[in-house]
């Protein structure tokens, strides 16, 4: 089966740093085992250093480069069977 794709997660400002990002990142992992999907994904933009240091603590690995609406991106997955 292919990617599941988380596409947006956003923590509001006042609340971020308790764990709440790590907490949705789990139940998403969760989701995606539970549909027998073998690889979650998303893609992270290369400025945003606190979201890639937390996927890259989390596991998930950067596989590519990508430009979005002229920012640059990293789309980083994770294999949840492993």
């Amino acid at each position: 089966m292919g990617e599941y794709y988380l596409d947006s997660l956003v923590v509001d400002s006042a609340y971020r740093g308790q764990g709440i990002g790590k907490e949705l990142l789990h139940v998403f992992k969760e989701l995606a085992v539970a549909k027998n999907c073998e690889i979650i994904a998303l893609n992270v933009e290369k400025a945003n250093e606190g979201a890639l240091n937390l996927y890259k603590k989390l596991g998930y690995e950067s596989e590519y480069d990508l430009v979005l609406s002229g920012h640059d991106y990293y789309h980083m997955t994770q294999n949840v069977r492993s």
